[in-house]
């Protein structure tokens, strides 16, 4: 499965496309895994989708560092949203 379509899945929207080339690289570059990765993208930009398309296209584990405990329990939501 693409990335594309599996960002399709995810979010649950056929028509729906990367809310930026930064996000589509940095999840091209996850996929990849030739290095650790660091995104720093706006609020909105969707960084959160990035380790999920990924770890669903690789079958691979990825660590996401969580600062705050409200960005943990937003980061579980959307897991659980996205039945991951």
């Amino acid at each position: 499965m693409t990335a594309l379509a599996v960002l399709r899945k995810l979010l649950g929207l056929s028509g729906c496309n990367w809310t930026s080339s930064e996000q589509y690289e940095a999840v091209k570059c996850a996929i990849e895994g030739n290095s650790d990765l660091l995104v720093v993208l706006p609020t909105g930009s969707g960084k959160s989708l990035i380790p999920m398309v990924a770890a669903t296209v690789t079958k691979k584990t990825f660590v996401v560092i969580v600062p705050l405990i409200s960005l943990l329990e937003d980061w579980e939501h959307r897991l659980r949203k996205a039945g991951l």
